[in-house]
């Protein structure tokens, strides 16, 4: 039992980080880690961390929320190459530039169905996969924040307060009752004794209710140790899943300007298979329809004889 001339039990220092049996030394201390990093007054530390884990999930739900955009433009962008790539912008040329038009054409259709393959990607390697990576986080982030809500420490020190200051109220009350016994007879007496036994019982609560906070304050304190030690686990986990993410993320999109570069090379190398000459030459061969100026001058000339006939 708690002194009941000293029951201004240091609640403050309870609450506020380890109680001196359980404090590292500085030299123990690591001071990268959590657990050792988020301890203070009022709970600073509670609030800075879980303020911390509210807004790494933020940045997860943002990250995924882009990454869903940018497959969602890479297959708009596919099926918009592939709608251009029905124009048949060939049939009426000829020679080595109706193969390279036609060139052109395929290529478009080829880019196009590589980045909707490449939005495919996303949605399966990269936006799938950090969906799972949040819900896991957020599942094991929930239910060791659970634990640490249902402490009541801080309501059990309130609790404290009142049963703290009534009793340095009744105790201030019987002094002056001590005082004026020998002037007012047993009456004042009988109210100093009620008083005293008033007393002892605010003495008992109190000491009960001191109790109780040192051994919430325990309990908090290795709890709180273990939930810092998880949200470290949980933030190391993060910093290395979102760098392997968006490393995926840049691999996939420079596969596909690896092969939209390739299909721009194809079609370099159809055009530099196109000269001025061959193609004139070409259109002649092939759609010509001959060397004679002065056939139809014949003709109608023939038609004109046969009629004065």
């Amino acid at each position: 039992m708690h002194d009941p001339m000293n029951l201004s039990y240091n609640l403050q220092e309870q609450h506020s980080g380890l109680n001196q049996h359980d404090s590292p030394s500085r030299s123990e201390i690591q001071p990268r880690a959590f657990e050792n990093s988020f301890w203070g007054k009022d709970d600073r530390g509670v609030e800075a961390l879980m303020n911390k884990m509210r807004k790494a999930k933020q940045t997860c739900a943002d990250l995924k929320s882009i990454l869903s955009a940018r497959s969602s433009v890479e297959e708009e962008y596919g099926k918009k190459l592939l709608k251009i790539a029905k124009t048949d912008i060939c049939k009426d040329e000829t020679g080595e530039m109706q193969k390279a038009l036609s060139r052109l054409r395929c290529e478009f259709e080829a880019t196009g169905n590589a980045h909707i393959e490449t939005s495919q990607r996303i949605k399966l390697e990269v936006e799938n996969s950090l969906g799972s990576f949040i819900s896991n986080q957020r599942e094991r982030r929930k239910a060791q924040a659970a634990i640490i809500e249902k402490i009541l420490k801080k309501q059990i020190a309130e609790a404290c307060q009142s049963p703290k200051k009534k009793y340095l109220t009744e105790k201030s009350k019987i002094s002056g009752f001590e005082n004026s016994v020998s002037n007012n007879g047993s009456k004042d007496f009988e109210k100093a004794q009620v008083r005293q036994y008033k007393m002892k019982e605010l003495e008992q609560e109190y000491t009960r209710l001191s109790g109780e906070l040192e051994e919430a304050t325990r309990i908090w304190q290795h709890d709180w140790r273990v939930s810092c030690r998880l949200f470290q686990e949980l933030e190391e986990e993060r910093i290395e899943f979102i760098k392997k993410i968006c490393w995926d993320f840049s691999n996939i999109i420079a596969s596909v300007c690896l092969k939209d570069d390739e299909s721009c090379e194809r079609i370099r190398t159809a055009l530099q298979n196109i000269t001025v000459e061959h193609e004139i030459q070409s259109f002649i061969d092939e759609r010509g329809t001959g060397y004679d100026p002065d056939y139809e001058n014949g003709w109608f000339a023939y038609l004109r004889n046969s009629c004065t006939r």
